[in-house]
């Protein structure tokens, strides 16, 4: 089976600006954090608001999940780290 996303739970983290998700591979549940720079990327402004910011991932999160899928095939790992560079 490969990363599947069954879940729509996402976690804000005020200390550092980003957004944790998670996704599952079989039985194993893989970590990944989206980064700010990622997220106003997206939004096409610097903006740091907690609700925008969530907002933005809840409107891009088919184009996350798959940046999430491609980045998780080409190195298989607990946890991933998002940046603007892959998308």
């Amino acid at each position: 089976m490969s990363l599947h996303f069954p879940n729509a739970i996402r976690s804000y983290n005020s200390a550092h600006n980003d957004i944790t998700f998670w996704g599952h591979d079989t039985a194993l549940e893989i970590t990944f954090v989206l980064e700010l720079p990622a997220l106003q990327f997206m939004r096409g402004d610097e903006s740091t608001d907690e609700q925008e910011l969530i907002h933005t991932f809840d409107q891009n999160v088919n184009l996350i999940h798959a940046t999430a899928k491609r980045v998780y095939e080409k190195k298989k790992g607990g946890f991933h780290r998002l940046s603007a560079d892959d998308f």
